[in-house]
């Protein structure tokens, strides 16, 4: 049509990361969608596009144990001695993966190389766990007062925290249970199929 395409407002220009990339998308109108493609800008061809990340999940011993140090934060001590069988099964998978798909190089993450071995989890459980008494776990995992935290009549809580152990896989659909399962408790009214009281 002969028009000159719509400049974005320069507000939406990125900060710093990429200036060079931003000018660009600014030139041809488009306006700046994310600050990713200002760090891939910067990155250009790096390693990082033709790296893949695998993230695997299995059952440790759940042997790990948070307390609050001097100054009430929290303090997390997760031995990883005990769970090397499932470590060293992780590891094997991955370089098994390598070998298939031709990568150069199989390495563990940066946090698990000597002298740091600290084991992560993007699923953390527990904190909160049930036990039948108070001196096995922080909530109830009796039926009538499922979730509530002993000793706090009418403090529940609903979510992962409840956890006793290690669930294997993606954990939403067991504190999605768990979580009925308190709700439950609360209400007396039973879930039906739709999720609905």
């Amino acid at each position: 049509t002969g028009m000159a395409p719509c400049r974005p407002p320069a507000s939406t220009a990125p900060s710093a990361i990429s200036l060079r990339g931003a000018f660009k998308r600014w030139l041809a109108g488009r306006h700046y969608g994310s600050i990713t493609y200002g760090i891939r800008d910067l990155l250009g061809n790096d390693i990082s596009y033709h790296t893949g990340l695998l993230l695997c999940m299995g059952y440790d011993k759940s042997d790990g144990v948070m307390t609050l140090d001097d100054h009430n934060e929290i303090d997390i001590d997760w031995p990883y001695k005990n769970s090397m069988a499932l470590y060293d099964g992780i590891l094997g998978a991955a370089r098994e993966f390598g070998q298939k798909v031709g990568a150069k190089e199989t390495i563990p993450l940066l946090t698990w190389l000597w002298p740091a071995r600290k084991n992560i989890t993007v699923h953390a459980l527990g904190g909160c766990i049930i036990g039948d008494t108070d001196e096995k776990g922080v909530t109830s995992s009796h039926r009538d007062s499922f979730g509530q935290v002993f000793n706090y009549e009418g403090l529940y809580v609903a979510d992962g925290a409840i956890c006793p152990t290690a669930v294997g896989a993606n954990p939403t659909a067991t504190i999605s249970a768990l979580s009925e399962m308190v709700a439950e408790g609360i209400t007396g009214i039973k879930p039906d199929a739709d999720l609905k009281g």
